[in-house]
């Protein structure tokens, strides 16, 4: 739709790697499950008042392994795109963002056809916080999971299948 809707709209596709984003999606679904638990009544009242639904997010995410086959879902769709988008399409690894700000808000400029002064992609790069590059490494559970995902097609098609050598 939005491609018919914007012939000429350039899209950048950021990827994550799967465990990161899969325990990222459980963590908020848990968040909102817990504030939803807390004075329930008082809320569904609310929202009820103001002709608003409820907001009960996704009990498919609370699953670390339904979170991953959600990624490959948009992740593979995405990667579908690139035939009909040709050159209009640009597939970029958060993690690649995290450990070389400069060089990939460059490529971003480029690829969008913007002007921007080199002083200011610098000053946006410093913003860049590398420190959550591959955060799953630091947790042993997520790091086992990942290694019973590892050998997906889709991991190693993008380059995700030796995270354990980062």
């Amino acid at each position: 739709i939005w491609g018919k809707l914007f012939p000429y709209a350039k899209i950048i596709h950021v990827f994550r790697n799967p465990i990161d984003v899969a325990e990222s999606l459980r963590r908020r679904e848990l968040e909102i499950y817990k504030n939803i638990n807390v004075g329930i009544q008082m809320k569904i009242q609310q929202l009820l008042l103001l002709g608003k639904s409820l907001p009960l997010g996704s009990l498919r995410v609370r699953n670390i392994f339904e979170g991953v086959k959600l990624w490959k879902e948009y992740v593979e769709k995405a990667f579908s795109l690139s035939e009909q988008f040709e050159n209009r399409i640009m597939h970029l690894k958060y993690e690649d963002m995290l450990k070389d700000p400069l060089c990939n808000i460059e490529k971003i400029v480029n690829f969008v056809d913007i002007k921007v002064g080199k002083t200011k992609i610098i000053e946006i790069s410093k913003g860049i916080n590398p420190e959550r590059r591959y955060a799953f490494l630091k947790d042993k559970e997520l790091l086992d999971f990942y290694r019973q995902i590892k050998e997906m097609e889709i991991i190693k098609k993008i380059g995700y299948e030796n995270l354990e050598k980062v």
